[in-house]
Parts: structure tokens; C-alpha cells; sequence
């Protein structure tokens, strides 16, 4: 059995990978909408 190593661990993943630039601002938008919609007893946009 091999130790593992910084070489070989996986790097924790803090943002998923397929995520990009701008997911934080995306999900912000996303989260406030969500919000607004619940708060104006409108349905949810994005089928949360």
C-alpha cells in the first residue's frame, strides 16, 4: 500500500469545476430572485 502524498491527494475542490468566473455572482442573482419571487407570492423562476 502507497501513502499518499500532496502529489497524489486530490485537491479538495472549493468552487466545482465547472463553475467559472462568474457562478458566485450567478448564484447571488439566482438566490435574490428566488427571494423577490417568494416575498411577491409570485412561483419560483428558475424551478427551485
Amino acid at each position: 500500500m502507497t501513502a499518499v502524498t500532496s502529489d497524489t491527494a486530490p485537491a479538495p475542490a472549493a468552487v466545482p469545476t465547472t463553475a467559472g468566473p462568474f457562478a458566485a455572482a450567478r448564484d447571488r442573482l439566482e438566490r435574490l430572485l428566488a427571494e423577490r419571487h417568494a416575498r411577491e407570492g409570485r412561483p419560483p423562476l428558475l424551478g427551485a
